[in-house]
Order: structure tokens, then sequence, then C-alpha cells
């Protein structure tokens, strides 16, 4: 007996050959079929009768979108402003933002709901799904309920969400809509749905 023999059977060396034929022959019908561009066609470039259909998001629109939102750390507090340090900004000027508080301003702090209530709204959520309501006619129970707060309740460390009436991409510094805090991560715990 040979070295191969030992290894491989003869039934085993007949189902290889088997399986290569056939991963051959099919390789020939996909070239024959489909010509010598399906297998080159990804480093074919597109030519001008061949563009990008239309409605394929183009990346630049998206980078050069507009920008109201943005959640970053509390770097400093006063009665009338805060200082955040924003890290989803790629550009360094921007990675710390003064936020203007005025009368205008909404805070509100975004606190997790207790078991007892958020259990009893899963409960009203439940019933109206079983009487025929269409979940996209009733809104889910949220885990959080935001109350009204104060400035004095921000503290340096703090993670806030801040909204904005206009582009804030390119401004360092801006007056809040609404400031939200957010909770600690280490507060949250996930309820017990019944």
């Amino acid at each position: 007996m040979t070295y191969f023999s030992d290894r491989v059977t003869t039934r085993q060396l007949v189902s290889y050959i088997i399986v290569l034929v056939v991963l051959v022959v099919s390789g020939l019908v996909l070239a024959s079929t489909f010509g010598q561009d399906f297998f080159i066609g990804a480093n074919k470039e597109l030519s001008q009768s061949e563009s990008l259909p239309s409605d394929i998001p183009i990346v630049p629109e998206v980078v050069n979108a507009e920008i109201r939102n943005i959640t970053a750390v509390v770097e400093a507090v006063a009665s009338s402003s805060l200082s955040i340090k924003n890290e989803q900004i790629l550009e360094d000027q921007f990675d710390t933002r003064t936020i203007i508080i005025d009368d205008n301003t909404k805070i509100y702090s975004r606190k997790q709901k207790s078991e007892s209530q958020l259990n009893a709204e899963m409960d009203e959520f439940t019933k109206n799904i079983q009487l025929g309501e269409t979940i996209s006619s009733i809104a889910a129970p949220s885990v959080f309920v935001l109350t009204p707060t104060t400035v004095d309740s921000i503290s340096v460390g703090m993670i806030i969400s801040v909204q904005a009436d206009k582009d804030i991409k390119d401004i360092k510094s801006f007056t809040a809509l609404e400031i939200i805090v957010q909770p600690s991560v280490f507060s949250v715990i996930p309820p017990m749905i019944r």
C-alpha cells in the first residue's frame, strides 16, 4: 500500500474528482453565459451610459448634512451656559463647544420609569393590540420618562443631548432649544416586563 491509498479511500477519491469536474463545468457555463465581464466586472469602471441610478445616496451629501443635535459630555457649568466636549465631531476645532441657555431653552432629565409603571403601560399596550389596534397607530411604551429640570441639576461629567434651531456643524457656540440630561449608564436597570 502506498501513502496516498492509506489516507484516502477510492470512494473519497472519486467523490473529489466529481466535485472538481462539477466546479469546472459550472465555471465554464457561467463564463459562456455571462461572458468575461462576469468574472472581472467588479474592476470595470462605469461608462457615461452606465451611470448609477439617481436614487442611490452619494456619501458627500450625507457628509454635508445639517447637524442640529449633539450628544456630549459636560465639561463646565455656568448659570447661563455649558461647555461640552463632543468626540463625535472629527474636526479638532469643534470638539469643545459652548451651549448658551436662555429663557426659551427647555431642560429635561431622562429617567427610567418604575417597573410597575412600565408594566401597567405594557398591559394597556398589549390590550389595545389584542383589540385590533395597529402597532403604527399606538405608541409602544418607553422605558424612560422626561421630567422638567433646571441647569442647576447639570454637573460636570454628565452626558447631555442638545437640540438647536439651526445647523451647528460649523458653529462653536450656539443657543440650545432643548437639553436632555441622559441617565448614567450605571443607573439604568433593565426592567422586568411580565
